[in-house]
């Protein structure tokens, strides 16, 4: 049973190492983002797309599954496959607090290079003051309701005792975050790595067309526990 159970990590791990080489290669990755690139007029990139592929976008994610399903493989640690200045806008929701901060500062600079002069990020990502207020105003009404229904598996995690101290640290730990942001924080990050103009913006608005009704994390839950716990930040390269 030992040699079975080894055989078949050995095969799992070969079967992902050629899939990861052909989603990583030319005639797959390359290919599509020049078909993309030469027939969008306005381009657009959303990075860590997971089921959440924007039509008109070239969605992008790591997972392997997602490329088998129209996403493009990137890596956002890594060089992106793509051109300098060739992109007019980049999407991440809920993905940087993913990343350490080597990898996140390598996204940002990634995506500077990439975008054209002027262009835009919009990035989404939960508010360290959210968590702050979870724990200094557990009463709140809109708080309460949160702790509550986190505790008892919402937006799945194993079960919890009611309570903020609980709710705070699976936020934390259970779907793999490793840096929560303040706007502070990420602006600053943001400025550090080549962005300047940067606002805070509400749930699926924005000046730029492109960038308005993308956001897709809040069909998993709630409007209002999204609202409650994201924060949106544009910023324009510099």
């Amino acid at each position: 049973m030992i040699i079975g159970r080894i055989l078949k990590r050995l095969y799992h791990s070969i079967r992902y190492r050629i899939s990861l080489r052909y989603y990583k290669s030319d005639s797959c990755r390359g290919r599509v983002i020049q078909a993309y690139l030469e027939n969008e007029p306005i381009a657009k990139l959303q990075l860590g797309c997971g089921p959440n592929r924007l039509p008109g976008w070239l969605n992008a994610d790591i997972i392997i599954e997602e490329c088998k399903k129209g996403a493009i493989y990137l890596d956002v640690g890594e060089h992106f496959p793509l051109p300098d200045e060739s992109i007019d806008y980049v999407y991440s929701e809920h993905m940087i607090e993913h990343l350490n901060y080597a990898q996140a500062v390598n996204m940002l600079r990634e995506c500077h290079r990439v975008l054209k002069p002027n262009g835009v990020i919009r990035i989404s990502t939960p508010d360290l003051r959210f968590l702050l207020d979870l724990y200094q105003n557990p009463e709140k009404p809109e708080n309460k309701s949160f702790i509550k229904w986190s505790a008892e598996g919402g937006a799945g995690g194993e079960i919890r005792p009611v309570s903020p101290v609980y709710v705070i640290n699976k936020f934390h730990t259970t779907w793999g975050h490793k840096i929560i942001y303040d706007y502070d924080t990420l602006a600053s990050l943001l400025k550090q790595n080549g962005f300047d103009h940067i606002c805070q913006c509400e749930l699926s608005q924005s000046t730029h067309e492109a960038l308005t009704d993308v956001e897709r994390h809040h069909l998993v839950f709630s409007v209002d526990f999204y609202k409650l716990q994201t924060m949106i930040l544009e910023a324009n390269k510099i």
